[in-house]
């Protein structure tokens, strides 16, 4: 099991553009995390669906993705009109769950954000059909009559982070990402987004020193003068370690008195991503 993704639910009605904002923001997002991508469509039983599907996603796909744990669900046939191959979803750094009923009442306790599509409805139709074509015309009224219901008794849009109005001009993608790298529940892992949006650039590199604290600390602060490393292990067993980088006598150990050991320095080290 690996730690529990970051979630992010893209919701909308039918043609908004979710899957569009979905696959761009996730192309975004991967040049600085691993990102998995799921679309409900995949696992809405047939064109009268949507609520078995929101059902399946959350049992079968979110709720073993929020745990740390490979989804394995099971993908709609679109034209045997069953079900059909079995398939898993990796656990990653963020996940990204796509489609109508995304972000339902069931699943928003495990999403850690909700993005809203919204389009004009001639606009919406006319995605759709360009999309799916013929096949999704004679269904278009059921499945919107099906969201209806679910909007009628789901007060999804009242817990909304992020609303995205798709003019299909491009900026959809920037737009959301922005807006979710200021948000307090993603802000942490967005960091470099956020940063890169300020002017900086973040440097990032893998220190092999797990679990050998000591040679991490000496991976990340040895040219140091305000860097001091403080052994608390027991001083009748071990030799006292203290790196008073601040001193002529950098990086070599100090005898401990007493069980204690001996500081002339206690400035605080630096953060150690570098900016």
């Amino acid at each position: 099991m690996t730690p529990a993704p970051v979630i992010i639910a893209i919701d909308g009605r039918s043609g908004a553009g979710k899957t569009t904002l979905a696959v761009e923001l996730a192309a975004r997002l991967r040049m600085h995390h691993k990102v998995s991508l799921f679309h409900l469509e995949d696992i809405y039983p047939g064109w009268n669906g949507l609520a078995a599907g929101i059902e399946r996603y959350v049992t079968t796909v979110l709720a073993p993705l929020r745990r740390g744990d490979a989804a394995e669900w099971v993908s709609w046939d679109w034209e045997k009109h069953y079900d059909g191959r079995s398939h898993v979803t990796l656990p990653a750094e963020i996940v990204i769950v796509e489609g109508v009923g995304a972000a339902a009442s069931a699943a928003r306790p495990m999403l850690d954000a909700v993005v809203w599509v919204d389009a004009p409805d001639d606009d919406r139709r006319h995605r759709a059909m360009a999309r799916d074509g013929s096949s999704y015309e004679p269904f278009w009224d059921s499945w919107a009559a099906q969201e209806d219901e679910w909007l009628e008794s789901d007060d999804v849009l009242d817990h909304i982070d992020v609303r995205v109005l798709n003019r299909a001009d491009g900026n959809a993608p920037d737009d959301a990402l922005q807006a979710l790298s200021y948000l307090s529940s993603l802000s942490p892992v967005l960091a470099p987004e956020l940063s890169a949006r300020r002017g900086l650039q973040l440097k990032a590199e893998r220190i092999d020193a797990t679990p050998d604290a000591a040679a991490l600390f000496h991976a990340l602060y040895a040219h140091s003068a305000n860097a001091v490393w403080l052994d608390s292990s027991n001083a009748a067993s071990n030799r006292g370690t203290v790196d008073d980088a601040g001193s002529s006598n950098a990086g070599s150990p100090t005898p401990r008195r007493s069980g204690a050991a001996s500081v002339s320095s206690r400035t605080t080290a630096a953060p150690s991503v570098s900016l």
